[in-house]
């Protein structure tokens, strides 16, 4: 006789799968001794284990389960014919009081109420976690406050009935003897205490007087275990690949290079990339214990190459756990190039790249793990999860998984504990965040022992205490300042600026005449909005110059084009292929593109040394130059804070400016938005406070990298006949009955669906009638609102439209 949990497992086999995954995740921790004690974090972690289904005795709850079971697997209904029949036999009105009532059937919350009774704990703040946590677990994390806790009479009447009709005695026989056996009275006990508002703002009162980071933390670390384990046995059929992380041999960089460059002639800049990776390379051995590193070199100076060596190295020394590696990056357009590189290495070595997670909302999940075959819903758990050895994954997937109440977000927060971060291009972060980076960074340390690797061109000022984070390229930075001073691939010309505001007509021209004059030459033109740059790329298309290709980049291109365009613009450049290329700042952070002179719209600092980085890089066509222009669209997307700050900087150095001297420019740059910008600012430290506070809605509601943008609308794309055949596809999906299915079939074909996805602004553009609400709107007259080449037409274009 057993209770069922799911329509293929009993509850039984779901809640013993659950401890077993659970513990093993536990145990292979190294926790910080500032934490809680792992013996205690495993009684933590077997109450939550054993309580949160606990619902799922209730006859409300059983006789859903079975009819599921039924309709959707009867042969495993048949294997349990006998408690069924007796289930039958024995429940009469149930079915009639779901009818009346159909909360009942409800589970989740039933157990969080036993919590108190089955493990009272002499700090009440953490009993409210470990209640939380179970009441939660299908749901999002709330804010603490004494509403959250307290019972209201009907809640009680409901969730008394559910207990009446529980079937104690199979569930006594399931729980582990170190619980004491549930009783009505361990039952009433909990309820009498959560119905007491008194009680309950006494201990909200105590957490809003005397914070304690450390409780953020907990839940944080407790709900990722117990949703691990809870998805894992639902989703995993072959438990056996979840397990623990394997080294990775350091010397895998080191092999690739030399099969890859070995047999070539090296540039003077491949000697100087040598010399900088061999130094971080010692130095992360070096200062192993600390837990903050940095690595500064100019762009193209092989910082990526760099940067996963040193995590490689700080890994294998690292022999308590084989630490996960985490590749953050500010952009999904380069984590494609970043991911290849890193799988490309691997199969140098001889190992599979199947041990890389890639982990944004264009990634396709893997269907394979150490050799393994994976079921589509196991390559989903390990990527969503970080459970693979090696993560390539974006900034907003990071963060957002730490300031957050989101089930989906925190299931793989205990992932990053026993983690080497790496944030490239770190400088991307908004200034106003870098204090409560800094404040969650150090706790993540003390507690998880969690290594962090920052990576740019442009160091940015995190933390109070710089000291703390060690330079790789040189601990004293004095070396560090010479690879940027002994380089001479570029010159930055601030010369335009002292112009003022450039008209469009203007910039045109400058344009035109830069290009004639310049007949051998390749152009990057960076501007700073979509319209901007469509109207530039125009112009300059309609001039014909002679042997000139020319490409354009935005994110108003469809996903599928970028990365070939980008392919194209890089093989051109090698074969000595004259082009012009206008953008946006999609090509400024990682795209590895080289071209001769570039002209960059007014920006801050850090994105005007990002576009510098596309110019010459490998210092080989004697100096390139980087032009500064303004025409005012800047103030239309950046803090103007920044660009004030930019335009300060600017005016104590000359017009043209070597980049021998943009360490410089980028440290004054950068004690500028220390001053003006991150000290204090009211962002963080409010952010902090919800934090210690357990304010978690607010939380995730209040912490953005990236705003959300309500002006535009997703739109489909179906240009050609792949496009089209996905669609249907995808229109397929929505007709399948079984939400699970259903859900899943979407899952597997979204990356390829937002392949042809892109945004047309509201103000400019109206969906039919039938699709607006949609969260993707399929255009069928898409020729009229679309360019292949340059993307959404502006209204008063529309009439002459252009293809390819």
């Amino acid at each position: 006789m057993s209770l069922l949990s799911h329509t293929d497992r009993t509850l039984a086999s779901h809640l013993n799968s659950c401890d077993a995954i659970a513990k093993q995740l536990l145990e292979q921790k190294h926790l910080g001794t500032s934490f809680y004690a792992k013996e205690v974090l495993e009684q933590w972690r077997s109450v939550l284990i054993w309580l949160h289904d606990f619902g799922k005795s209730s006859a409300y709850f059983q006789h859903r389960i079975i009819e599921a079971c039924e309709q959707e697997n009867p042969s495993f209904a048949q294997e349990n014919a006998a408690y069924i029949q007796g289930f039958r036999s024995t429940q009469n009105g149930i079915e009639a009081a779901l009818k009346q009532q159909a909360s009942l059937g409800n589970h989740a919350a039933l157990g969080s109420y036993l919590t108190y009774g089955i493990a009272p704990q002499p700090d009440p703040i953490v009993g409210f976690i470990l209640q939380h946590i179970i009441r939660r677990h299908h749901g999002n994390l709330m804010d603490y406050k004494t509403s959250t806790f307290m019972l209201l009479k009907e809640t009680i009447s409901v969730l008394q009935q559910q207990f009446e009709h529980c079937n104690l005695v199979l569930f006594n026989n399931i729980s582990p003897i170190l619980f004491p056996s549930i009783s009505t009275s361990i039952w009433k006990s909990g309820i009498q205490y959560f119905k007491d508002g008194l009680s309950i703002s006494d201990v909200i009162d105590d957490l809003e007087d005397i914070p304690n980071i450390r409780y953020f933390f907990l839940q944080h670390f407790l709900f990722s275990l117990l949703l691990a384990a809870d998805k894992g046995d639902v989703m995993v059929s072959n438990k056996d690949i979840i397990k623990a992380n394997q080294f990775i041999p350091s010397k895998i960089i080191d092999v690739y290079k030399d099969k890859q460059f070995g047999h070539l002639n090296p540039k003077p800049i491949d000697l100087k990339r040598e010399q900088a990776y061999q130094a971080i390379a010692q130095n992360v051995l070096r200062y192993q214990s600390h837990s903050f590193f940095s690595i500064t070199l100019p762009t193209g100076m092989g910082k990526t190459f760099s940067a996963y060596h040193a995590a490689l190295l700080l890994q294998n020394q690292l022999k308590e756990v084989p630490y996960r590696i985490i590749y953050c990056l500010p952009f999904t357009s380069i984590i494609d190039q970043n991911e290849q590189v890193l799988s490309d290495i691997l199969a140098t070595n001889g190992l599979a790249n199947d041990l890389i997670g890639k982990n944004h909302y264009l990634a396709a999940i893997k269907d394979r793990y150490r050799m393994e075959e994976l079921l589509y819903q196991e390559g989903e758990y390990l990527t969503e999860g970080w459970e693979q050895e090696l993560i390539v994954t974006t900034f907003v997937q990071l963060l957002e998984s730490i300031f957050t109440n989101k089930n989906k977000r925190l299931r793989k927060f205990h992932n990053m504990a026993n983690a080497i971060i790496l944030l490239d291009e770190v400088q991307n972060i908004p200034a106003k965040y870098y204090n409560l980076i800094e404040f969650t960074f150090q706790k993540m340390a003390d507690f998880f022992n969690t290594k962090f690797i920052f990576i740019t061109a442009t160091q940015p000022i995190l933390f109070k205490d710089q000291d703390s984070i060690i330079e790789l390229t040189d601990p004293s930075r004095v070396k560090t300042r010479q690879y940027f001073e002994e380089l001479d691939r570029i010159s930055l010309d601030t010369s335009l600026l002292l112009e003022g505001r450039l008209e469009e007509e203007q910039i045109i021209e400058l344009l035109t005449d830069d290009v004639d004059q310049h007949p051998e030459q390749s152009f990057l033109i960076i501007c700073n909005t979509i319209k901007q740059s469509q109207t530039i790329f125009k112009k300059l298309k309609a001039t014909n110059f002679e042997a000139t290709q020319f490409y354009y980049l935005s994110s108003s291109i469809l996903p599928i084009f970028r990365k070939e365009l980008i392919k194209t613009i890089k093989e051109n450049t090698i074969n000595g292929i004259r082009q012009i290329v206008v953008s946006t700042q999609v090509v400024e952070a990682g795209v590895d593109i080289d071209l001769d002179i570039v002209y960059r719209d007014f920006a801050p600092m850090d994105s005007i040394n990002q576009s510098a980085g596309r110019c010459n890089r490998n210092g080989l066509k004697g100096r390139g130059i980087v032009k500064l222009f303004d025409s005012g669209k800047g103030r239309f997307i950046y803090d103007e804070t920044l660009l004030h700050i930019t335009r300060n900087v600017l005016q104590h150095h000359p017009s043209m400016i070597a980049e021998s001297s943009f360490y410089d420019l980028n440290l004054a740059y950068f004690e500028a938005v220390k001053t003006h910008v991150q000290d204090d600012h009211p962002a963080s430290q409010e952010l902090i406070r919800y934090m210690e506070h357990l304010q978690l809605e607010k939380l995730a509601n209040k912490f953005q990298l990236i705003p959300q943008d309500d002006r535009n609308y997703n739109v489909y794309i179906p240009f050609n006949e792949e496009a089209e055949q996905v669609w249907e596809d995808f229109q397929r999906c929505h007709q399948i009955d079984d939400i699970f299915e259903r859900k899943t079939a979407i899952k597997k074909l979204k990356p390829r669906l937002l392949q042809f996805v892109t945004r047309f602004p509201k103000y400019a553009y109206n969906p039919p009638p039938d699709q607006k609400d949609y969260a993707i709107i399929f255009e069928p007259d898409w020729q009229t609102h679309y360019d292949l080449q340059t993307g959404f037409i502006p209204l008063d274009e529309q009439k002459s439209v252009a293809f390819f």
